[in-house]
C-alpha cells in the first residue's frame, strides 16, 4: 500500500538477496493485479505461507471486482438442512483478513501449508462460523495458537491467534 514502504523494502532486499527476490507494490487481493504486476498467477503456486496481513472493519474491503472473486466476498447463510452456504449475493463489505485468509489458502499448492494471525473474533463469532466450515473443506487445521494480548504491542491491542493449517492434496 506504500510505494515509499516498497522501493524501501527492494533496497534492502537487493543487499541481502541480490537479484533472488523482488518486491511488488499492489493490492494483492485483486488477482487481475497480480497478473499484470508480476506476469503470474498466484493460483497454486505458493508451498508455504507465512503472513500477518492487514486486518480491521475499519478498512473493509467494498470493490465488487474483488468480492466477486471470492467465497468470502458472498453472504453465507446458515441452514439447518446444509449447514453454510454462500448466497450469490455480494457482501457491501468485507473484512480484509477475512479475504485474505481464502487467497492465502487458494494460493497454496495441494499439501502446502499456511501460517497466518488472525484477530481472535475470527475463530470466536457465529457470524464467522463458516470460515471453520470452508476451511475443513479446503484442508486440515493443525493448530490455533492463542496470542497473549500484548504480543503485538505497542502496535495493536487486538487480541490474535495463530492458524497452521495444511491444504489437501484433493478439497472436498
Amino acid at each position: 500500500k506504500d510505494s515509499g514502504l516498497a522501493r524501501l523494502s527492494g533496497a534492502l532486499l537487493t543487499v541481502l538477496a541480490g537479484q533472488r527476490a523482488q518486491i511488488h507494490n499492489f493490492n494483492s487481493l485483486d488477482f487481475d493485479a497480480w497478473q499484470i504486476s508480476t506476469d503470474s498467477n498466484p493460483s497454486n503456486g505458493f508451498d508455504i505461507v507465512l503472513t500477518n496481513p492487514p486486518f480491521g472493519a475499519k478498512i473493509g474491503i467494498k470493490e465488487p471486482n474483488i468480492l466477486s472473486n471470492y467465497s468470502f466476498g458472498r453472504i453465507w447463510n446458515q441452514s439447518k438442512l446444509n449447514g453454510w452456504t454462500a448466497t450469490e449475493a455480494l457482501c457491501a463489505s468485507e473484512d480484509p483478513q477475512v479475504l485474505f485468509l481464502e487467497f492465502c489458502v487458494r494460493v497454496l499448492r495441494p499439501g502446502g501449508r499456511l501460517g497466518i494471525v488472525l484477530p481472535e473474533g475470527m475463530f470466536g463469532n457465529k457470524q464467522t462460523a463458516y470460515v471453520w466450515t470452508w476451511l475443513r473443506q479446503q484442508g486440515n487445521i493443525d493448530a490455533l495458537l492463542d496470542c497473549p494480548r500484548t504480543a503485538f504491542q505497542p502496535g495493536t491491542d487486538t487480541k490474535t491467534n495463530v492458524l497452521f493449517f495444511r491444504k489437501s492434496e484433493r478439497p472436498e
